[in-house]
This record gives structure tokens, sequence and C-alpha cells, in this order.
């Protein structure tokens, strides 16, 4: 490989990704890391089992729990109406199976997985890099500016109060990112750079096999229908855009364009099924429409918010985005341009909004090494190039590092009532181990905001309120929870607990209460007077909704 062009990824190329792709992983690892082995020593707080956007991983996690009771039909636990399974976040169905049958917790499945998965990703990137360019340079500055690329999120938060910047709040749109917070993301990141690895060879003018097991076509039909399970709305941008770019490519060149059309089947056919499924199931169930509802209603990033959140990267690519825009060649910036430009067009129109932006920074990483090899590196000598790199690089990633670190700085500093939510006291967790054996999985507890949260990941019960988005009319419950725990009105107790309050029939019913420290944060209720206590674990008070029992001194039970 001495004149660093190969048409192929050679031994030498793949020590050098994998070893890259570990030190990603592991460096994604340190906080995490951190706070296991240092953070909570001495402590009276618990950590609950997710670092980085923890309220979504909470609900990743639950479904991992119920995939541990052998369940394939899932329900939303953060939310206590009655249901019907669906088939939901698969692939954490498959790891509460997998826990199940290896006996490790779910919480230790997920981090495996989510280390398996973003190996994959970057591994997945790299193959993208190797089907476009055959310079191994060009590869690895692709490879580089992908995994660590960011934008100005870090500095226009502080500075200009910008705080919907898409690398602080859009996972989903940069590997690093989506390494940090899930499965999913990371697997819906390989599949989109497996996917567009494909388009950019299938459109290259004079292309005219037909898609078979050996030329990508497997790939193709794999992947699109794995997408499709993990993260359906990801599938139309790029689908779109294969389309848009076949029928440029054909009214350019007037190729034949049954090639272009099998192309677009083995795209478009796996993902069918599954499609028809969720949109019967939107139409069907009840649950699930409320819940996609409030997920539609996710607003987007501003303009100034997406501009900042690509930040340099953006400037870097600008010369590529402006040569493609001029020239329009069908080499691969055809439908890396159509794509970035119906993503952005989708995160702005009605529907699936900022989900549209899974992945974005394939096609713009695309144009920045565009940029750099064809434009950068000809005002840059080359002695001068590494230490150009160097000094970018930090800032190129300044808003990953910020992001990563960002959720320890509470227990950094020992202020550990300040990460609440992604800490828990430990009467908590212990209260919930003992309640995974009384909690049966359409039983409905009432807790406090943050302790719903993760109350349906360690026992399996629903909860009146407990997610910004997966429980149904969440502002409106989460106040109603803050109600129960501080009026003095024993008939607004009963409707909430008969699930009545604010509705014209009885939308769910309460069947267990806790009342711990972050209940009596609260306020003062009268509440507990229609409960019958069954169990204090430590300073939690377990108790039980009965309707005909006695009324109950609270203070008796209460330390």
């Amino acid at each position: 490989m001495r004149t660093g062009y190969t048409g192929h990824i050679t031994t030498s190329e793949w020590r050098w990704v994998t070893s890259f792709s570990i030190l990603l992983v592991l460096g994604a690892f340190l906080p995490f890391l951190w706070m296991l082995v240092i953070g909570l020593t001495d402590s009276d707080w618990q950590f609950m089992g997710a670092l980085h956007d923890y309220g979504n991983s909470a609900t990743h996690l639950a479904r991992i729990y119920q995939g541990t009771e052998d369940r394939w039909l899932l329900s939303y636990l953060h939310t206590p109406e009655a249901q019907d399974g669906t088939l939901i976040g698969f692939v954490y169905v498959l790891l509460g199976q997998l826990s199940r049958l290896v006996s490790l917790p779910a919480v230790v499945v997920f981090h495996i997985a989510r280390i398996g998965a973003s190996l994959f990703m970057y591994i997945a990137l790299y193959q993208l890099a190797a089907s476009i360019w055959m310079r191994v340079r060009t590869r690895r500055i692709f490879f580089v500016l992908i995994a660590l690329g960011s934008g100005f999120g870090w500095l226009a938060a502080p500075l200009f109060q910008i705080l919907d910047a898409t690398d602080l709040i859009v996972p989903q749109a940069y590997p690093f990112l989506a390494s940090l917070t899930n499965v999913h993301f990371p697997l819906a990141i390989a599949c989109l750079a497996l996917l567009s690895s494909v388009a950019v060879a299938v459109l290259r003018p004079g292309t005219h096999d037909r898609p078979a097991i050996e030329n990508g076509g497997a790939l193709v039909f794999t992947t699109s229908l794995i997408l499709t399970f993990i993260y359906p709305e990801a599938v139309v941008p790029i689908l779109l855009a294969f389309v848009l770019a076949a029928g440029i490519a054909w009214f350019q060149h007037r190729d034949n364009p049954s090639t272009k059309l099998l192309w677009l089947i083995w795209f478009a056919v796996p993902a069918l099924p599954m499609t028809a499924y969720y949109l019967g199931v939107i139409a069907y169930n009840d649950v699930a429409n409320a819940v996609w509802t409030q997920v539609l209603d996710t607003r987007s990033p501003s303009v100034i918010g997406l501009l900042a959140g690509f930040g340099l990267m953006l400037l870097v690519a600008l010369p590529g985005l402006a040569r493609a825009t001029r020239r329009f060649e069908p080499d691969g910036d055809q439908f890396m341009l159509i794509w970035l430009i119906i993503i952005v067009i989708l995160t702005y129109l009605p529907g699936i909004q900022a989900m549209a932006l899974a992945g974005a920074m394939i096609p713009l990483a695309y144009f920045a090494t565009r940029s750099v090899e064809d434009f950068w590196f000809e005002y840059i000598h080359r002695r001068q190039r590494m230490r150009v790199a160097v000094a970018l690089l930090p800032i190129l990633a300044a808003s990953h590092l910020f992001m990563m670190w960002l959720p320890i700085r509470p227990m950094a500093d020992g202020d550990f009532a300040d990460a609440s939510g992604l800490l828990l006291q430990e009467d908590y967790f212990n209260a919930f181990n003992w309640m995974e054996r009384l909690v049966r999985h359409d039983d409905v507890v009432l807790a406090a905001p943050k302790v719903g949260l993760w109350l349906p990941v360690w026992t399996g019960g629903h909860v009146v309120y407990g997610h910004p988005i997966e429980t149904i009319d969440a502002d409106t419950r989460e106040a109603t929870v803050t109600q129960w725990y501080s009026t003095d009105d024993l008939d607004v107790c009963r409707d909430i607990l008969n699930g009545t309050f604010n509705a014209d029939t009885a939308l769910y019913a309460v069947d267990y209460v806790l009342y711990g420290p972050m209940e009596r944060a609260l306020g003062d209720t009268v509440c507990l007077e229609l409960l019958q206590p069954i169990q204090q674990v430590d300073d939690v008070v377990i108790f039980r909704y009965a309707p005909t029992a006695t009324a109950f001194d609270p203070t008796d039970a209460l330390p």
C-alpha cells in the first residue's frame, strides 16, 4: 500500500479503524466508569442505570425488563392506561430475551449492547468511506470528521442562550453522541451508512448491475428491514433521496430505468410490512396513537440551532457543498446533496421532524472530506497540515466532550441532589427491589415524577406519570401527581386514585403508592388516609390502595 490507494480495505486499515473505534468507545464510557468507581462512593444515592439521555434510556430499559419476562408484545409502562401489547422497541425486546437467557441484569445487557452497536457503527462508517474513495488518507479524513465532528453548541448555549443546538439535543445525528445514549441510534447510523454505500455505487453512471446477493442486494434488503424495525423514521429521507437521485440520473443520461427500479424495490419492499403494521397500530391502538402523537409534537431545533449544531463541520464542508451544487455530478455528490437537503426539509415539515436528522452527519462529513481534499489542502502547506489538524480537532469535538461530561458535573462537585432523576436515593432502589416480587405487569403505581421514571425499569409496573413523551397527556398527569401529594381534599385524592380526575370515565386505577423523601418534598397530603401501608423499606413507605379500608393515620408508619 505504498501508493496509498487501494480498492479494498487492507489488514492494516482494519487494525487502524478497529483501534480508533475502540478508543472512541472507551472514551465514551469514561464518565460512566468514573461515576461507578469513584462518583458515588460513601453517598446515599444510587445510580439508576443510564447516564446520557437518561429519561429516554429509562423507557428502553423498561422494554428490556419486559423482554426478561419472556414478552414479545410490550406495553408503554410510563403511562397507566390498560393497553394491548405492541411490537415496539424490537431491539430492546431481543436484549430482554437475551438478558433472560444469560441471566444478566437488563442494565448490564443494555450497556454491553451499546458497546457492540457503537463498534459496528464505526466499522460501517469506514466501510462507507472505502466504498467511495480509493485513497486511504481520504478515508481516514472522513472517518475522523464523522466520528468526532460536532458544532458550536458548547459555545452557543452559555454565551447566546441557544439551547436547541442540534449537537446538544439531537444525538441521533452524530455518531459519537449516538454511542453515548442508547443501542438503536448507533445501529440506525450503521444501517444508513451501509445503505448509502450501496446507493452511491448504484447511482454511478454506467452502472447496470441488477441487485443480487453478491453485489450488495442482500445487504440493502437486510439493512432496510433492520432499519424499519429499529428506527423507521430514518428510512424516509434516504429512500426519498434514492428515488430522486435515480430519477435525475435517468433524466440526465437516459439509462434504462429498470435497473434503478429493481434497486428501489429492494430498498423499499422490506420496509412495507412493518410500515403497514405501524400504521395499523396507530389506527387501532389508542395508547400507541396518543404516544406517537406526542412524539410528533416534539419540536425541531430552530434554524439557528441547526446551523450552530453543525458549526465548524458546516464551515469546512461549504466548498464541497458549493462545488456539488454547481456541478451536480452523479459521482456521489448528487445523492449526498439530495439526501442532506431532504433531511433539512423534513426536519421543518409536519411529520417526523427532528427524527429526520438521524445520520445527518454522513452527507455533511462527505462534503467536508471533499472540501479538505479538493479545497482546504490547497491553502495549507503539507508540513503544516498535521499542526492545523491538531489545533482544529479539539474545537471540532468540543460539543461532544461537553455533552460527555455534563451529566456528572453535579456529582463531581458533590451535589448529588442536583442530579436527582439521574440518581435516586438508595432507599428507593431498595424499595424497588422489594416491590419487584409484588407488582404485576398491569399494576399501576403512584410516585413522584422522578421516581416514576425509574420504577417501571426495576419493577415492571405502570406509573401514573413517568416520562414527558410516553406518559399520555404528560403535563396534566405530572401536575396531577404533584397535586395528589399536596392536596387536603379527600375527594380529589379518590378521583386521582380511581383515574377519574379530569376525565369522564376511569382511565386507570392505582394499585400502589410510594411515599418517600421525594414525595414528602411535594407537600403534605391527607390522601394517605385512604391507603393501607404494607411495607416500609428504609425511608420509603409502600401503600396499597384499598377503597374499603379503614382510615389510616400515616404518622403511625412514617419515621
